[in-house]
This record gives C-alpha cells, sequence and structure tokens, in this order.
C-alpha cells in the first residue's frame, strides 16, 4: 500500500517529468503515463514476481526500488533525449512571436509552442 509521503513524491516526480517533457517539446500525457504506469507495473507487478525469489519483506523493498529506478530513468530521457538534435538556448530566451520569456532547458516557447531558433532573442539583463 502507498503511503501519504510516497504518493506526494509520485506526484512531484510525474509532475516534474511532465514539466520537462512540455519544455522540450513532447507530449506531456505521454511521457507522464509511462512514468506512472511503468512504476505501477514494476512497484505492483514486479513485487508479485519477486516473491518467488525473495522474502515477502525483500520482495516489497526490491520492486520499490526498481519503481523509483524507473521514474528516475524517465526522467533522464525525457531531459536528455527528447529534442537532442534541436537548437539549445544558452539561459532564459524570449519568443520572437508572443514574447513570452521562456525557461533556459525549453526548447519550444511554452505559451505559443514556437520551436527556439538561433534568432531568438535573449531578455534584455537589468
Amino acid at each position: 500500500m502507498l503511503g501519504i509521503f510516497e504518493i506526494a513524491l509520485l506526484i512531484a516526480s510525474i509532475s516534474a517529468i511532465a514539466t520537462i517533457a512540455r519544455r522540450r517539446g513532447s507530449d506531456t500525457v505521454l511521457w507522464g503515463g509511462l512514468a506512472l504506469g511503468g512504476y505501477l507495473l514494476i512497484t505492483f507487478g514486479g513485487g508479485v514476481l519477486a516473491l518467488h525469489f525473495f522474502s515477502p519483506d525483500d520482495a516489497k523493498l526490491y520492486s520499490e526500488i526498481a519503481g523509483w529506478f524507473w521514474i528516475g530513468a524517465m526522467f533522464l530521457l525525457v531531459r536528455f533525449a527528447i529534442g537532442a538534435t534541436k537548437a539549445k538556448p544558452d539561459g532564459m530566451w524570449n519568443c520572437p512571436d508572443c514574447r513570452y520569456l521562456n525557461a533556459a532547458n525549453a526548447i519550444v516557447c511554452e505559451a505559443c509552442g514556437k520551436p527556439y531558433t538561433a534568432s531568438s532573442r535573449k531578455p534584455a539583463e537589468s
């Protein structure tokens, strides 16, 4: 059974994966769903499978660890593999169309969806 702390941590982790996916120009539902679905499948399905090899306490622990490794792997995949071949900003950047100030790791505008280009102007320094 999931504890309240684990549920809160899972919500925060899935939200972070979805946010990074949006900033990288990918589908948030796809990556959030893959992360959550994989976690649940590994944690509960893997726990049943692990019962054949380990004691019940060890099986629960190993399946929990494997589930969190899955969440970490999804985060790293979304952060570093999606959009790896696209142009990257050096810092925060303004969208040339809607003037929205985007985060440094966003390669598409979070407001209008236009991809970052090297000609996108950086915000004026104060």
